[in-house]
């Protein structure tokens, strides 16, 4: 048996598990122990959304909400459908129990639309706009008919198909609650609770702490779980004791000892930030002790540090995937998906921004005789001709050299997830550089997941970043979708102001790249005891700084 065949084969079992996979667990509607108290937190979050927000977007979006219309992925798709996928002109059956479609269909499209994170725009133009009453009139049918295909949807239909997807749309029930008790015309019923305690109880039955990885899925149906008990409360403590517990083991668990998130992906980092604001808000409606808020308080600056910078060209730079999760979806725009200034914005209204300096600034391990090695020199780059900072993040694996008008980084650091890699991409060693506002090399981005593998794989590929220019092309399969084989994690042997020199290993070969700044210079230098490294020709001036097609977010 050939190596497609083992590959087709192991296609076959895998839909045949799902054929007969046992349900997830449904739902416990025996909540009416449970009562909505406003919480405190809504008005502070209202007046920061109301301070910052892109109100001509969010009355665009609304415009488009009113005539059936939707953004999904920078696409607008009409009419609004949450079991198709428009990108591969897909409808999904009515019992939905695989969590991928391979090479067919994204899933990833209609749990977009079914998170509706739209409500939260929808929901602020109402407050900043005097909205007709036939606009309005047409907002609350439209949301009607939502909550209504949802309530009466079958319980392993595509709406509960995966926890995560169902935390998200449950944290925008709650939002549309909180939005709903403001308004002196409150359209609320205790049905809409009810659809509310219904998704509690599916995430709560159908927790994502089981697998080889529990990350960012995992800590986003926590915080969905933090948000309903801040705001639906219950003289039953052992579900709000269980979560907070579970919630102490996750900041341990998923954050490394610099504060920085262990799946080591600048935009998995911003939703994780964006997690980390809802559950302090929450925890303080639950009045947690101050050392709980305080931990939280110093992860939240370390990424938001990390976040701003890693911004160049007023983008976040897209190291690992990209998969464009939001949480406070009204902060984010589809046209400018890497744009981050809002929630940045935001994350400083929203409480005391302390400097966590979590940095290094200089590494100093071992020496290694590179005259011994085979070498390839890459073309030099002209750049910091003005000072310049150093600076790196060691656990989150990136060190960053940059002024007001140039930029370099290089990633060499511990493959993500506990070196399972779900969501890193093969981009040891590799850089990043723009100088004077000119991308020379780029990240290209994530293309896509499961509904084209030949896509997902050629943008986490190796020969797609700056990396080694080395020969490193090998046979994947849907197994390997969110692992990372054949690399090592990075080693960095020095580093300070005007040298680096790290390693890592790529299939057989061990690598070493080597960066030199002097006199408005950069040279980058690659070693190798095999000969089989060569040296690139030329950058990425002439196309953006990238070798492929730059991806500006998820299937953008």
């Amino acid at each position: 048996m050939n190596l497609e065949q083992i590959i087709n084969l192991k296609l076959i079992l895998y839909n045949l598990k799902y054929l007969f996979f046992k349900p997830r667990k449904a739902f416990d509607k025996n909540l009416e122990n449970y009562e909505y108290q406003h919480p405190n937190y809504f008005d502070k979050l209202l007046n920061n959304f109301t301070n910052v927000v892109n109100k001509k977007y969010l009355m665009e979006t609304t415009e488009n909400f009113i005539n059936n219309k939707i953004y999904v992925f920078g696409e607008l798709l009409e009419p609004i459908k949450f079991d198709y996928d428009n990108f591969n002109q897909y409808k999904f059956p009515k019992i939905v129990k695989k969590p991928a479609y391979f090479d067919r269909a994204d899933l990833k499209v209609p749990y977009e639309i079914g998170r509706l994170q739209i409500l939260q725009n929808v929901n602020m133009s109402n407050m900043l706009f005097n909205l007709s009453k036939n606009q309005k009139n047409t907002i609350k049918q439209i949301k009607t008919g939502f909550f209504n295909e949802i309530e009466n949807s079958e319980p392993y239909s595509i709406f509960w198909n995966s926890p995560m997807d169902v935390a998200i749309r449950l944290i925008n029930l709650i939002f549309e609650k909180n939005f709903s008790s403001k308004d002196s015309k409150n359209y609320n019923t205790d049905q809409f609770d009810n659809l509310i305690f219904k998704h509690y109880q599916f995430v709560i039955n159908n927790l994502e702490n089981n697998s080889e990885v529990i990350g960012n899925h995992y800590f986003v149906e926590l915080a969905s779980l933090i948000l309903f008990h801040a705001n639906y409360k219950s003289k039953d403590s052992s579900q709000i004791k269980f979560i907070k517990e579970e919630l102490e083991a996750q900041l341990n668990l998923q954050f490394e000892d610099d504060g920085t998130n262990f799946e080591k992906s600048t935009h998995y980092s911003v939703l994780i930030l964006e997690a980390l604001i809802l559950i302090k808000i929450s925890l303080i409606e639950l009045d947690v002790p101050i050392e709980t808020i305080k931990h939280i308080d110093k992860i939240i600056n370390v990424n938001f540090s990390l976040l701003k910078d890693l911004i160049i060209n007023n983008e976040l730079s897209q190291i690992g995937d990209n998969d464009s999760g939001k949480i406070f979806y009204c902060l984010f725009n589809e046209f400018d998906p890497l744009n981050i200034d809002l929630l940045l914005k935001f994350c400083e209204m929203m409480g005391v921004l302390k400097n966590e300096n979590t940095r290094v600034y200089s590494i100093k391990k071992q020496s290694i005789h590179l005259p011994s090695y085979y070498s390839v020199s890459h073309p030099k780059i002209f750049g910091f001709k003005e000072n310049y900072e150093n600076f790196g993040y060691f656990n989150f694996g990136i060190y960053i050299w940059k002024n007001n008008e140039d930029y370099l980084s290089i990633i060499c650091g511990e493959v993500g997830q506990n070196l399972v890699g779900g969501h890193n991409h093969y981009d040891q060693l590799s850089i990043e550089c723009s100088i004077n506002g000119n991308w020379i090399a780029r990240d290209p981005g994530t293309g896509t997941y499961t509904d084209n593998l030949e896509t997902r794989n050629l943008y986490r590929s190796l020969n797609s970043h700056w990396g080694p220019n080395i020969d490193f092309n090998f046979k994947t399969d849907f197994t390997n979708t969110f692992k990372l084989i054949n690399m090592s994690s990075g080693n960095v042997l020095e580093f300070n102001k005007e040298y680096f020199l790290g390693s890592a290993k790529f299939g057989h070969l061990q690598v070493l790249r080597e960066v030199k700044i002097e006199k408005g210079t950069i040279a980058i230098t690659d070693y190798c005891k095999e000969p089989e490294i060569f040296a690139y020709k030329n950058w990425g001036e002439e196309e953006n700084g990238c070798k492929i097609p730059f991806s500006k977010g998820y299937k953008r």
